[in-house]
């Protein structure tokens, strides 16, 4: 317990918000000043996996109450934080279990990573891999990954060592 799940939920909360701002930013001659993000122009793309939806519940609800919380809801009625067309980017376009989305277009999805889920066709800037120790590489290679594909998404794997050898074993043996 290292707080894994609360570090990668703190900084996907702060990407959300942070790199679409970044990426509409112009210049007075109207020009993007960091043309290098322009794939957040219309928002940043969490996408949370776990071997069950319960898992994979942990790290959403813990980014989701970050951009909830008290604190973040005056950042986020800021006009510092709000988009050209939008007054602010509270409240959110959509707040459930399983999905939500800022004005910015920014969204976070949580998706059990289950042998049997058919999961496929979203796009993500970011994909996290909980509990990542129990996930079948298959599922990842197949049906995960595709998803970061045409992003270039970074993509973290968390977990804790297990007695079998899959994804995040492979994962931590490349990167040696």
């Amino acid at each position: 317990q290292s707080g894994k799940s609360e570090t990668v939920a703190n900084v996907g909360a702060g990407m959300m918000i942070l790199l679409p701002k970044l990426a509409n930013m112009r210049d007075e001659d109207g020009k993007f000043i960091y043309p290098q993000l322009s794939n957040f122009v219309s928002g940043y793309k969490v996408g949370i996996f776990a071997p069950s939806n319960l898992q994979s519940t942990t790290t959403y609800s813990r980014l989701r109450d970050r951009i909830t919380a008290m604190h973040a809801r005056v950042i986020l009625d800021s006009a510092e934080f709000a988009l050209e067309g939008h007054e602010s980017l509270w409240p959110p376009v959509a707040n459930s279990r399983e999905f939500f989305q800022l004005n910015n277009g920014s969204l976070c999805q949580q998706m059990t990573a289950d042998k049997n889920a058919k999961i496929e066709s979203k796009t993500y800037h970011l994909i996290l891999l909980d509990e990542s120790q129990e996930l079948d590489s298959y599922v990842v290679g197949k049906s995960i990954m595709p998803m970061g594909a045409s992003t270039n998404a970074t993509t973290v794997a968390t977990g804790t060592p297990g007695i079998t050898k899959g994804y995040f074993y492979n994962m931590i043996a490349t990167n040696k």
